[in-house]
């Protein structure tokens, strides 16, 4: 759909349940689906076309990120071991080529750098960088307590902050972390709601978020037993 929510149209149906879309560069569009027991990842032209799977195997891969020039995937994967998960992320050519393995342990979400030098993903609760054509370590940074980091911290469009959400008072907003080290600082002043997921537009322009408010209801049930006389 355009960004008015005009011309919506369907572009797949298989698989049935589509997780974690993604877009970069390029007319390409990744995300992931369940196939039997795990989660893999798929590729699709924008227009509906050309639809793959990227990941096999015994694994599980579901979140990603589309490097800018539309040429490269990251994504973290966990494979699965006798009482152990075994994490990774891992790197590869969308058109071709064998995926490489540029860390092991968790670091997990990862975004691409603007100018694709960079990977961002999380540790526990840290924002991390690293080097995106080997994995090197770059450096990281603390989030704020009371984060949100399932969407992982997405770069700006100048590549010079990560974005991330906290909550504060039952209230999301957007954080900003410069990567010189700077304090960290608000981008948004919401004083209601959470923030469930957000994204710059690709013109870089734009900044779209999805918001709502969760209702909360305490519920009694109580049952009453009826004693019978002997």
């Amino acid at each position: 759909m355009g960004p008015d929510g005009s011309h919506q149209r369907q572009l797949t149906v298989t698989p049935e349940v589509v997780e974690e879309l993604r877009a970069g560069g390029g007319d390409r569009l990744v995300f992931s689906a369940r196939q039997g027991r795990r989660s893999h990842l798929f590729q699709i032209n924008t227009d509906g076309s050309d639809l793959r799977q990227l990941a096999f195997g015994e694994g599980e891969e579901i979140d990603s990120s589309i490097s800018s020039d539309g040429k490269w995937i990251v994504y973290g994967s966990n494979s699965y071991g006798p009482g152990e998960i075994r994490k990774s992320l891992v790197k590869r050519a969308l058109d071709q080529g064998e995926p490489v393995q540029l860390r092991r342990g968790g670091c997990e979400t990862p975004h691409f750098s603007p100018d694709d030098q960079f990977i961002s993903c999380i540790d526990n609760d840290k924002l991390v960088i690293l080097s995106s054509s080997d994995g090197a370590f770059i450096r990281s940074f603390p989030a704020r307590p009371s984060n949100s980091l399932n969407v992982g911290a997405r770069w700006t469009p100048d590549g010079r902050a990560l974005a991330y959400i906290a909550v504060e008072s039952d209230v999301g907003n957007l954080w900003l972390q410069p990567i010189d080290g700077s304090p960290p600082r608000k981008l948004t002043d919401f004083t209601a709601g959470a923030i469930y997921n957000f994204a710059y537009s690709r013109d870089r322009h734009r900044l779209f978020l999805a918001r709502g408010n969760q209702i909360r209801d305490v519920v009694l049930i109580r049952e009453e037993m009826q004693l019978k006389k002997p």
